[in-house]
């Protein structure tokens, strides 16, 4: 029988790089879900020191949505 897979060796270093980046992903979902629930709780929030005035015409009620990111987001920290 021929094998088609390539046998790697796992190396402590690549164990380590591996960690670094689940560590980086973990953070960015928790920074996102963080946001996600400042937004669901009020969506006029303004995260941009100088204001936002010109986002005024873009602004929507989208609280299911905020919501469904939440969920993900918990899902995606809980899995990485």
């Amino acid at each position: 029988m021929i094998s088609f897979f390539k046998v790697q060796k796992i190396t402590m270093r690549k164990l380590e790089i591996a960690a670094g980046v689940n560590t980086l992903a973990t953070l960015a979902g928790l920074l996102m879900t963080i946001l996600d629930i400042i937004f669901a709780a009020n969506p006029y929030t303004c995260l941009i020191p100088s204001g936002c005035n010109y986002l005024s015409y873009t602004y929507s009620v989208g609280r299911s949505f905020y919501i469904g990111e939440i969920v993900l987001g918990v899902a995606f920290i809980a899995t990485s």
